[in-house]
């Protein structure tokens, strides 16, 4: 009885252990990824400073998908209304 409870005690450890470790790589992996993130950010706005043409293009691409967020916003809510009159009546 005595063994079964030490290997399910040393089942559990190495679990945790591993479990341990899982979270160890992935919080380095991220890290490596926020360090990627970040040196593609400094690259886009070198690259904006340097070329007006690609800032402007960005903001036009910002402002599309600004638009479309909105039209499809309006666009839910009518059907959302139309629905409700629908069933009202």
């Amino acid at each position: 009885m005595l063994a079964k409870e030490q290997e399910r005690a040393r089942n559990a450890d190495r679990m945790a252990s591993e479990i341990i470790d899982m979270a160890e790589n992935t919080r380095d992996v991220l890290f490596k990824q926020g360090t990627h993130f970040k040196k593609m950010q400094s690259t886009l706005m070198e690259m904006s400073r340097k070329y007006p043409a690609i800032n402007n293009l960005l903001v036009k691409i910002n402002m599309r998908k600004r638009r479309d967020t909105i039209i499809i916003a309006v666009l839910i809510s009518l059907c959302i209304i139309i629905l409700i009159w629908y069933a009202l009546r």
